[in-house]
């Protein structure tokens, strides 16, 4: 068997200490501003200053031909300060959107230790230059926001040029679909322009006297004479005092107390207080499967909850099981129907799955890392014990 070179061993293990080491250097390392946005103008020149921390001495990997860091880095201690140049050409080859023009910072290396033996934690920046479509393009956001029965809806058409020209006259149509997909309504909203890089607002208000409570779809279109419209679509709700069920566990195990969840949904722009579900359970043969109620909560407006109860089915067979649902709120109530099946409860975690879970975890690189070292100090160790035992003989 070849014998181990103990100066190997002594630079593994160095190697091992450092990359341990280099965990908190990449929690303290760090740059502002981290983010910068420049939008194109063609010649523009822009000049960003950084601060950085968490390094000894720095150097930066720059790969993007606009940008230049300048001669004026000032260093005291493991803070530094410096500034790049950003010089943009008459015309930039490159697709619409966003250019990354960033760069990396990291610690300068070490004449003095071997190569490869250095940390090398970096932080990167990100420089987003928004590069505009060619004539005329724009993308628009609808808002159309939940109200109750009797307020108005106020639509708002928000508008971003991301083209080369500046948007004006613009006004966006609205159509209202109910749940059925029948149109209800169409108007049009107030106008605004948009410059380059820019963008506007437009707006709509819609009464909603003559509107059931229900969930409603917006449509809004608007044409800038560019290639095509542009949509965007949203639901909302004309609200009542009303818990819409959505959903229900859809399956448990025998023989134990399972955590069972109603999921409900507010139709109310108040708050709505003690909600709760009361479930009975009834099985194939029309046999009942037991109750149970949830834990009460205060729904906010419009927001998803989920309910828990407990269903006790540790006597209970396996199979499907109808779940009558009632809720109740404000002295309202929802009825619903749902299924959930009982399973027979099978648990095989095998050793493997057991070890890749735990692998990966950060505690099990730092145990391994721990094992290496201790390892190789303990082979360092005897190996020269048994030199010098081979010297005496």
């Amino acid at each position: 068997m070849k014998s181990l070179n103990p100066k190997r061993i002594w630079k593994f293990s160095i190697i091992m200490v450092l990359f341990l080491l280099a965990i908190p250097l990449v929690l303290s390392a760090g740059v502002a501003p981290s983010t910068v946005n420049i939008n194109y103008y063609p010649n523009q020149i822009q000049t960003i200053s950084y601060e950085v921390t968490g390094y000894d001495r720095i150097e930066l990997d720059m790969s993007c031909p606009f940008v230049k860091m300048n001669d004026d880095l000032v260093s005291s201690g493991r803070s530094h300060s410096f500034s790049v140049t950003i010089t943009l050409p008459e015309k930039v080859d490159a697709d619409p959107g966003k250019l990354n023009c960033g760069f990396m910072i990291r610690e300068k290396q070490n004449e003095n230790l071997p190569p490869g033996v250095a940390a090398r934690v970096e932080v990167g920046t990100n420089i987003y230059i928004h590069v505009p479509y060619e004539g005329r393009y724009a993308k628009i956001n609808l808002i159309a926001p939940n109200v109750n029965k009797g307020e108005p809806v106020y639509f708002q058409v928000h508008v971003t040029n991301l083209g080369e020209e500046d948007l004006n006259n613009l006004i966006a149509k609205i159509e209202v679909y109910d749940n059925e997909d029948n149109l209800r309504e169409t108007m049009f909203t107030t106008s605004g322009s948009a410059p380059i890089f820019g963008a506007t607002d437009l707006w709509k208000k819609m009464e909603t006297v003559n509107y059931d409570a229900a969930k409603y779809k917006a449509k809004a279109t608007l044409n800038y004479y560019g290639d095509e419209p542009v949509v965007d679509e949203k639901t909302f709700l004309i609200g009542k005092l009303f818990v819409n069920f959505l959903r229900f566990t859809e399956n448990t195990s025998v023989g134990k107390i399972n955590p069972v969840e109603v999921e409900v949904e507010s139709w109310w722009g108040n708050l709505i207080e003690n909600v709760y579900a009361e479930v009975e359970l009834i099985n194939e043969s029309g046999s009942s499967g037991g109750s149970f109620k949830t834990i009460s909560v205060n729904l906010n407006p419009w927001t998803l909850e989920k309910l828990t109860g407990y269903w006790d089915a540790t006597e209970l067979s396996p199979g499907k099981y109808t779940a009558e649902i009632t809720l109740n709120y404000g002295g309202e109530k929802t009825q619903a129907t749902a299924y959930i099946d009982l399973l027979e409860e099978k648990v095989i975690i095998s050793f493997w799955d057991s070890f890749k879970s735990f692998a990966s975890t950060p505690a099990f690189i730092i145990l391994v890392l721990i094992i290496l070292i201790t390892l190789n100090m303990a082979l360092w160790y005897f190996k020269g014990k048994k030199g010098k035992k081979n010297e005496k003989n």
